[in-house]
């Protein structure tokens, strides 16, 4: 009686010395910054860019639509001097029609280009891309210069539902696009 005593003793103080460097790995994980959201992100420059995705009714046409945060605050060191910025430029393997307003990002602020906010329209891009494809989109800032990401071109459809505002895509969302009644249903959507 004694021996299985020392051995079950033995083996559960060798389960725990196995087991606490697995669960000491667990909290590594949660000290990444993890944003659930299907877009491209950059945080590296002193504006971000958040949630990055191409919304598109039909392949070749679509809409870019990001929100900037630009994390450049005005300072006493800079003479209390405006850091707004302004994003100059959007290239990619496509086409971008920029709108004719400059798209600012103020100091310490966010900008959000979309239809459903009431910031900044996206802009409408052209090019030879797809449902499911990631397209290089290298945007221009005038004082936080290049940020380069692969946005994945999404559907205009549930959540992102009427963002495409490409004038050539049209307003029908396509049928790929919309949710299957017996989801919307789940949802409580009738």
């Amino acid at each position: 009686m004694l021996l299985r005593n020392r051995i079950a003793r033995g083996i559960a103080a060798g389960a725990l010395v196995l087991a606490v460097p697995s669960l000491a790995g667990c909290s590594f994980a949660t000290d990444a910054v993890y944003t659930p959201a299907p877009g491209a992100n950059d945080r590296d420059g002193q504006v971000d860019v958040l949630n990055a995705v191409i919304v598109s009714n039909k392949d070749g046409e679509g809409t870019f639509i990001a929100t900037f945060s630009n994390n450049k605050d005005a300072t006493f060191a800079d003479g209390f001097k405006d850091a707004t910025d302004t994003l100059t430029g959007l290239d990619g393997d496509f086409t971008a029609t920029l709108p004719t307003e400059a798209i600012t990002v103020p100091s310490g602020g966010r900008t959000t280009l979309s239809s459903a906010q009431n910031d900044v329209a996206g802009i409408p891009v052209d090019g030879a891309f797809g449902l499911g494809d990631f397209v290089e989109v290298t945007l221009t800032f005038a004082n936080a210069g290049k940020v380069t990401i692969k946005a994945p071109v999404v559907c205009n459809g549930n959540h992102f539902a009427g963002q495409d505002t490409n004038p050539k895509a049209g307003t029908e969302l396509a049928p790929e696009c919309q949710m299957p009644t017996d989801e919307k249903a789940a949802e409580g959507e009738h």
